[in-house]
């Protein structure tokens, strides 16, 4: 089975290849390096007998793993290897954690590639973040005795249904983990379908209560607005956008008769930045870009720069999270909370659906299902009644947090027996 994986997966490569290269050239930051996702040129001067290796796909991911490496190095002497495979997940987490650990590109799912990584860093345990469950690499884990914890485990709809159908396939992968850390009983039903045993999942929470963010001080944020110049503008954050969820905002935007309104577009992806920008001017906004910025009277700011996102939620009033208003499942919408903000998102949160339920329970968050429900959420701006979303909302967020000390605890039972 696992050669007949390496044989598709390298066909897949193969033939995404032309696009791979564009990606290479488009971030020149050494990010992407053809021989880094092959395993070769790999150096750990390694000093610690104890290691532990952490594949987090993406930004979010990467995001996710911060806390706990954070924790773990101050429970104990480790070497940290973090691989992640989006050009910003690898600039995050290199931001982030190159004082605290190695920051590698993940390697591809061969299994050349993978032996290599495993010959190189010698890891003690293999942490993946939420659920890449890829064949050759924890093939590759079962065969050295590396234990293997999928830590913050969820599975979207499309997952939980093709899994079903694929159940035999499914488990033959599945099996090969030692633990899964999952965020709810509803996903530890689910991998019992699967044919997953009891003692090896423990429901801890989620990871994304626990999220490290910076903290920004009332006189800082007051300070910030009257730097850029956006003192006496209510200001609302759409975050982690997507492809088609800026034109529905700018429309709803447009029929909004606020000359106090600042909308801060933060597309998710940057290669995006330059069509955002053309969609913006396409709308006759007043904008800038964050990377450009001079102040003036604008109507629109371009976040075209990766990592101030949390900056800009903290001086924001209102925040709206993407990757909800079409198909994509949402994106984390514990960042905006986490400064006390009322948070608006669309209807397509399935990525988040034991997380968001919560919050929707006590209605501290709302759910744009049309263009009249964005066009209130932008009048509603700054009204007390919006505050009152974001203060409830950070309270519930204390009361749930957790899972970091939880599944560090579960990493260390594996590293200590």
């Amino acid at each position: 089975m696992i050669l007949l994986w390496n044989l598709i997966y390298l066909f897949l490569i193969l033939l995404v290849s032309p696009y791979y290269i564009l990606i290479k050239r488009t971030f020149s930051k050494g990010n992407y390096k053809l021989f880094d996702k092959l395993g070769m040129n790999l150096s750990f001067p390694l000093k610690k007998s104890r290691r532990i290796w952490i594949h987090a796909v993406s930004l979010g991911e990467v995001n996710l793993a911060v806390p706990i490496i954070e924790s773990l190095k101050e429970k104990g002497e480790f070497e940290i290897l973090v691989t992640s495979t989006t050009p910003t997940g690898l600039e995050i987490a290199r931001k982030k954690l190159s004082d605290l650990c190695y920051v590698r590109p993940s390697p591809f799912d061969l299994t050349i590639s993978v032996k290599r990584f495993f010959d190189n860093f010698k890891p003690n345990i293999l942490i993946l973040i939420e659920a890449e469950l890829w064949p050759s690499l924890l093939t590759e884990a079962k065969k050295r005795n590396v234990p293997v914890i999928v830590a913050n485990t969820r599975f979207g709809r499309r997952t939980e249904f093709f899994s079903r159908l694929m159940k035999f396939i499914i488990f033959r992968i599945i099996n090969k983990v030692d633990k899964f850390l999952v965020q709810s009983e509803r996903t530890k039903d689910f991998l019992k379908t699967l044919g997953v045993k009891e003692e090896k999942i423990s429901v801890v929470g989620s990871l994304k209560a626990d999220l490290s963010l910076p903290e920004f001080s009332h006189d800082y944020c007051i300070k910030k607005r009257e730097e850029m110049g956006f003192f006496g503008k209510k200001i609302i954050v759409a975050g982690s956008t997507a492809e088609g969820e800026e034109k529905i905002l700018l429309k709803a935007l447009k029929k909004v008769r606020r000359e106090d309104l600042l909308m801060i577009i933060a597309p998710r992806h940057p290669e995006r930045f330059k069509k955002v920008e053309n969609l913006i001017k396409s709308f006759g906004f007043k904008y800038q870009k964050k990377s450009n910025y001079k102040r003036n009277d604008i109507q629109i700011l371009l976040l075209d720069t990766i990592g101030e996102l949390p900056e800009f939620y903290a001086i924001s009033d209102c925040a709206f999270v993407g990757g909800s208003l079409v198909k994509l499942g949402g994106h984390n919408f514990i960042e905006p909370i986490f400064y006390k903000k009322p948070v608006f998102l669309g209807q397509f949160i399935y990525n988040f659906r034991e997380l968001s339920e919560i919050f929707l329970q006590r209605g501290c968050i709302k759910i744009l299902k049309k263009e009249r429900d964005i066009i209130e959420m932008l009048e509603g701006i700054g009204t007390q009644a919006q505050k009152e979303m974001g203060y409830l909302a950070f309270e519930i967020l204390q009361k749930i947090k957790g899972a970091k000390e939880r599944t560090v605890s579960e990493i260390l039972k594996f590293l200590n027996q």
